[in-house]
């Protein structure tokens, strides 16, 4: 059983739950291309059996997120599963301002991750570290935000802010939303989370823990996984006779006539039964080109 299933990841799971849930039905290897915390929502892209190799490029894709952040409370956390830090009356905040705020975080920016999280300082992931009470400086990390839009705003002392963000990986949601109440001037927390797409899937594309289990149950899963061949649809697609899917599917390189994409672009190469035999990369050589698999897979 090999493809990608988009799963709905309801709250109160971890991503590695859902990926255990996942392997318990279908009995492959499982794997997810970017982890959402427990309290948050959304769409989970997890890739089964040899798509598991695709997953590292899966991961690259952009993601949008639907994020709640509440000002006029700050959590240790940085959103509702934490302890309180510090109230702050946010009733002066206006729209306006809020609005300023989301346009100047548009690009790359230097931001603190939070501190409980799993990323590791000296060989020990943070969380653990501020749940012992030792005190560590705080990793800054670059993140790349390409759209931050307000999509809600209800004043008062804690003031709601509903924001769209689409973002690279490795973007903290609580690191922004946090900055978000830092030049607001009242600090701020996450208070929900919804992922709603990450590179072409989107909630549409999900299926809940519910109807996973259902089609398994009745034999069906094979037939909801998206194939391995449409798991990376932003690169360029071909199809090629048995004779150089033999050679591709064993490492070897094959020269073809025809036009290419540009040559730094990997391809997706099918055979004629449009399963993904490998990802390569097309050279300028005698007159055509010189297919090189970079990525073997026959799923």
């Amino acid at each position: 059983m090999n493809g990608v299933l988009v799963v709905l990841k309801p709250t109160g799971m971890t991503s590695h739950d859902v990926v255990a849930f996942v392997k318990r039905l279908c009995g492959v290897k499982v794997g997810h291309t970017g982890t959402l915390d427990p309290s948050a929502a959304g769409v989970l892209v997890t890739c089964l059996g040899a798509a598991t190799r695709l997953a590292p490029l899966v991961t690259e894709s952009s993601k949008v997120y639907r994020a709640e952040i509440t000002l006029g409370v700050t959590t240790d956390t940085l959103d509702a599963e934490g302890k309180l830090t510090g109230q702050r009356d946010a009733s002066a905040i206006r729209r306006e301002q809020v609005e300023q705020v989301l346009a100047g975080l548009v690009g790359e920016l230097e931001v603190p991750v939070p501190l409980f999280s799993a990323v590791k300082r000296n060989g020990r992931k943070l969380y653990e570290l501020a749940r012992r009470g030792e005190k560590v400086a705080t990793p800054v990390r670059r993140m790349t935000i390409n759209r931050c839009r307000l999509l809600e705003f209800e004043g008062g002392k804690q003031a709601r802010v509903l924001v769209e963000i689409e973002c690279a990986k490795g973007t903290y949601i609580r690191s922004i939303a946090a900055l978000v109440g830092e030049k607001t001037g009242c600090g701020g927390y996450l208070s929900f989370l919804l992922r709603t797409r990450v590179g072409c899937w989107g909630l549409e594309d999900t299926l809940t823990l519910e109807e996973i289990e259902a089609a398994a149950t009745e034999g069906k899963l094979g037939e909801r996984l998206i194939p391995c061949a449409r798991a990376l649809p932003h690169l360029p697609l071909f199809s090629f006779e048995w004779a150089m899917v033999d050679k591709l599917r064993h490492g070897e390189a094959v020269l073809v006539g025809g036009l290419f994409p540009p040559t730094d672009s990997l391809l997706r190469i099918v055979d004629p039964d449009g399963r993904l035999v490998c990802l390569a990369q097309a050279r300028p050589e005698m007159g055509g080109y010189r297919i090189t698999p970079r990525k073997v897979l026959m799923c």
